[in-house]
């Protein structure tokens, strides 16, 4: 995906991205009382939700990409998840019953 981005992007154009944060998946598989059962795949970063096998990253695995791609810039910034709507998308999203607050990542990097 960072490759097709970075080749129609112009010159100094911006890419920006929400990306599943596999560390939340582990903070979530830790106390299974948090979503219940979650299926996962360490050695893929990956794990098993309500629309199938979803690849999940981390700041490193984020940089690694950026750095392959060429990209200049980039800033990786943790986002939570927690007011009362956001929580209800996620419980329809995800089928994730609970009050722990989930975050993913935003990245900004720059060509």
């Amino acid at each position: 995906m960072g490759n097709e981005i970075y080749r129609i992007l112009r010159n100094d154009g911006i890419f920006v991205a929400f990306l599943p944060s596999f560390n939340c998946t582990e903070e979530a598989c830790e106390d299974p009382g948090k979503w219940g059962p979650i299926r996962k795949d360490d050695m893929q970063k990956r794990e098993y939700d309500t629309g199938g096998w979803q690849c999940f990253h981390t700041p490193e695995t984020i940089r690694e990409e950026l750095v392959a791609e060429r990209y200049r810039m980039h800033r990786i910034e943790k986002i939570y998840f927690d007011t009362p709507m956001e929580m209800q998308e996620i419980n329809i999203v995800y089928g994730i019953n609970s009050s722990f607050p989930i975050h993913e990542y935003l990245l900004t990097a720059q060509k």
